[in-house]
């Protein structure tokens, strides 16, 4: 069996609003190819699906849309290990720093919203 991160697409829709809240959840799949890893992967985001009255009695359907990647992952899961890498091409020091975000503006720090 192997490991592979899914990119999961996950639209949260409040009946009273034009827009919508999507949500990009990378999961763990655990499978022994890429072709069930992709089906897994499809079934896990078909969990997703659901519709409940939000706090305010609003009607919220979460819909998911389907997947933004899947990769293999390479390495055994443990502390360092590397999951998933993008590579970029002929960047200047501008877009670097561009990359680099600050402590307060990395995902795990930002504030949570409510939906």
């Amino acid at each position: 069996m192997k490991w592979y991160l899914a990119g999961l697409i996950q639209e949260f829709h409040a009946m009273n609003k034009e827009t919508k809240l999507i949500y990009l959840n990378w999961t763990l799949v655990n499978a022994t190819d890429a072709e069930e890893a992709y089906s897994k992967a499809l079934k896990f985001g078909e969990a997703y699906n659901a519709e409940y009255a939000n706090n305010e009695g609003v009607i919220v359907t979460i819909r998911f849309r389907g997947l933004s990647d899947l990769n293999e992952i390479y390495e055994e899961l443990e502390d360092g290990a590397e999951i998933v890498y993008d590579e970029f091409e002929e960047v200047n020091d501008e877009e670097i720093e561009h990359m680099l975000r600050p402590k307060q503006e990395l995902s795990v720090f930002r504030p949570r919203k409510t939906r």
